[in-house]
């Protein structure tokens, strides 16, 4: 899969955008800009697009919250990303 993409993106481009989506954090966005900006660069990201890594998406997504959100959640445990 991944091949493939770089194909169709351009390696440089697919690196970059992995790298953007694996150094994202919350940051002064609101939790709504920050899942939008979490899901369009996962795409970057095959592993983090398969029903297997569902758990794994969730996981870091979360952790990846500001600490006072976190706080608010607590560790929800949702594990489907779109009830997330």
């Amino acid at each position: 899969m991944f091949s493939m993409m770089k194909r169709i993106i351009g390696g440089e481009m697919l690196i970059r955008g992995h790298i953007e989506f694996m150094e994202l954090k919350q940051g002064g966005m609101t939790v709504s800009e920050y899942a939008a900006k979490f899901e369009d660069l996962c795409r970057f990201a095959p592993h983090y697009n398969t029903m297997e890594a569902e758990e794994d998406k969730c996981v870091m997504f979360e952790n990846r919250l500001r600490p006072d959100i976190k706080q608010l959640i607590g560790f929800s445990e949702i594990r489907d990303f779109p009830t997330l």
